[in-house]
Formats: C-alpha cells, structure tokens, sequence
C-alpha cells in the first residue's frame, strides 16, 4: 500500500447485517459473558493486556533478545514487562461491544519525549522496540508506537529490521561511510527512532531497510542472512524458536511466513505442558492450531475471546446458526479449514514457492541459544526436516509439499 501511497481502504455500510435468531444470540452472548467473569485468564488479560506475555515469554526462555541473540533479558522485567506497564496504565480499551476489555490506554507524563499517550503498547511491540533492541525504556516505547502508526509501519518488522541493522553495525559489516554518517546501535533510542523515520520517507539507508530484513540482508551481504530472521520475507514475531520448537515449524510452513497469527504454539510448548525442546508431535499440534485459527478468520471474529473465555468451535457453531440459520458442526469447521489451507499451498505452489521456502534463518538452526531455560538449543536442519515432513503427510500433500490427487479430490480441488 505503501507504494501506493495508499494509507487505506474504507468501506462504510448503511445497514445492520439481518439476524437469524436475535433471541439466541443475545443469550449466547449472556452465557459467554458470564463465562468470562470466571476466567482467570480472562481476568487476568483484561488487567494487563498482551503485555503479560513478555513475562511468559521471558520465563519459557523465548523472548527476543538483541536480534534473537537470547531468549531472556532480565531489564525488562518490572519496566517493560506486565508491571512496567500497568504502572502508567490511564484506562482499559475495548473493541466496540466487546466485553472482554483487553487493550491498554498507556501514558508516560515526563522524559525525553514528554507526554505521551497511546493505546497499548502490544506485546509485539515492547518485544521488537524492547528486548531485541537491547532498550528497556518505556517512554521509548511508546514513542516508537506512535511514529510507526503515523508514518504507517509495522512495529514487528521494524523492530526487527532495526535489530538486524544493530547487529550489523557491531560485527562491522556496515560502516557509518556507507550510510551518510548514520549509526545505530544496540541500546540506541534516538538513532532508533530516526531510522523509522529513514524507512518510511526512503531516505539515505533508510531505502535499503524499508524493503524488509531479507532485501537489506540481501543487499548488504558478507553472511549478514546468518541473523536475518524472517521466513518468506516475513520478519519474526516476538518469540524465539529456539526455546519452542513448534514454533520455528509454525514459522517456516506458514504460507506468508513467519507471522505468530497462524498459530501461537507457547499455549501449548510453554503454557501447555507439551515439551518445547523436540519434534516430537509438533506437526499435529500446529496442523491443530492453524485450523482453529483458520476457522476463527473464515468466521472474522477475535481470537482473543477463544483463547481467555475459552470458546470452542462448538461454541461459533452455535453463534453462526443464531447470526444465520446455517448448521456447520466442529467437524464441518475443521474440513473447511483443512480444504482452505491446502487451497492455499495451491496457489504458493502456482506462484513458485516449494519446500525449499519453508525453512528458517541460519541463526535458528544451527546456533544455540546461550541462555535460559532454552540454553544450549537449536532446532537443527534434522529436526526441521522431520517436522516438515511430518506436517505435509498430516495435510495429505506429498514430500515435496505438493497436495496428492486424494487429497485434491477429497477437498474437489482437482
């Protein structure tokens, strides 16, 4: 959009959508309601947001560190971490009707950056602007939010690509007379900020890092795609694969690429009591959770009340009759899904994506992590293979990851 000049799309309508079964869709939300006021996790989302998975994250061992160089950091607990935030929490948000309150009104009223005021900040983005960048300031954060929302960046990419350029300048590979003087650093907020700034308006440097991680490792060459992390071009979320290794398989099957949406494998690896550090199973767990997930966007609804009530698809089952009429049970869901995600492999494969494409970045597979409850882990090329191999045969695609003709006609897609 960006190339565009596009900021965005709205469509405003003029009517309401007709219900079904107004009668038992207002029930369905009172039972659901009521469900959620004895959620502890709900309870506990609700106080203080995403940002309470940087402490999962933190203490499972998979929270990124200086560019995914360690998977814990201990500055962030109490200033960026669930407590950080909620010290300088001013209100609880929510989506419009939604009951379960999960976003954050944050504001920091002195500092180098004066008041500032945002809604969040996500746990992506304390993540990505935090711990991977070696920064442990709030207000910094903050700020950093508020420029990417103006100049339209995705603060998961550009903490990202920050990060990779950080790690670059200290092993050398880049150098102040090749970028007009500008540096950045590990623990830099100024330089930081001024390189969101360089991306988006394409200035200087900046027009090599607005194109992605993998274009700017591309181009800046000497191994520098070593601790490139992204997977199709798409730049890690905020959780290290080394310390989970369902999710570097989520990561690099992922069709767009690494993106935490698919799946979010630390419900089950660091929450779940499902062993982080084998391939073991990891296959149908992800297949599992990509086609709740799947369902959950077919259907456009949050998947946040799934997680905390919790839902389950018998649960949308009977929110689509009352919104509908129509009948789908659990099983119809998961068929649509399998079917909707071997359509997509269909159209990769039509555009030149192979196996080949779903792997994951160097640093990944072969570097172990020198710290936390991961210390001493990577995934390995023998581990990754085995899962991918693994995961095609759960979705009845081939070796190669190419949908068989059963499959084809199973899901008449032949």
């Amino acid at each position: 959009m960006g190339s565009k000049r596009l900021k965005a799309v709205v469509i405003k309508g003029t009517q309401g959508p007709p219900l079904h079964d107004r009668k038992r869709l207002v029930d369905l939300n009172r039972q659901t309601y009521d469900r959620s006021r004895k959620s502890q996790v709900a309870e506990a989302r609700m106080k203080y947001g995403t940002p309470l998975t940087l402490n999962i994250t933190h203490a499972g061992g998979i929270l990124p560190t200086k560019n995914f160089q360690f998977g814990t950091w201990e500055k962030a607990l109490e200033k960026i971490d669930s407590v950080g935030v909620h010290r300088h929490l001013k209100s609880h948000k929510a989506c419009l009707s939604c009951f379960v309150p999960c976003s954050l009104v944050t504001e920091v009223q002195e500092g180098r950056y004066g008041r500032i005021s945002v809604e969040g900040p996500e746990y992506e983005t304390l993540g990505m602007f935090g711990s991977n960048l070696l920064i442990d300031s709030l207000p910094f954060i903050l700020q950093a939010n508020i420029q990417c929302d103006r100049l339209g960046l995705d603060t998961i990419s550009a903490g990202n690509v920050i990060g990779f350029v950080m790690e670059c300048f200290e092993r050398g590979l880049v150098s102040p007379k090749e970028t007009e003087g500008f540096e950045v650093r590990f623990g830099d907020e100024l330089p930081a900020l001024a390189a969101l700034e360089m991306m988006a308006r394409r200035k200087g440097f900046g027009d090599i890092l607005a194109e992605g991680v993998k274009a700017a490792s591309e181009r800046i060459g000497k191994d520098s795609s070593r601790f490139a992390m992204h997977v199709k071009g798409l730049e890690f979320p905020a959780y290290e694969p080394r310390g989970a290794f369902g999710s570097g398989l989520s990561y690099a099957v992922s069709p767009r690429g690494a993106c935490h949406r698919r799946a979010w494998p630390p419900a089950k690896e660091i929450l779940g009591g499902y062993p982080p550090f084998t391939a073991e199973g990891k296959a149908e767990m992800i297949k599992d959770l990509y086609d709740q997930n799947c369902v959950l966007h077919s259907l456009l609804v949050c998947d946040m009340p799934a997680k905390f009530v919790p839902l389950s698809l018998e649960d949308y089952s009977e929110y689509l009759r009352a919104v509908t009429g129509e009948t789908l049970t659990a099983a119809d869901f998961l068929f649509i899904a399998d079917r909707v995600e071997t359509l997509i492999r269909l159209f990769n494969l039509r555009e030149g994506l192979t196996r080949d494409d779903d792997t994951l970045p160097y640093r990944t597979l072969h570097e172990p992590l020198p710290d936390g409850p991961a210390r001493g882990k990577s995934i390995g090329r023998e581990n990754l293979d085995r899962m991918i191999d693994e995961y095609y045969a759960c979705r009845g695609w081939d070796p190669k990851g190419v949908p068989t003709a059963a499959t084809l006609r199973k899901y008449d897609l032949s």
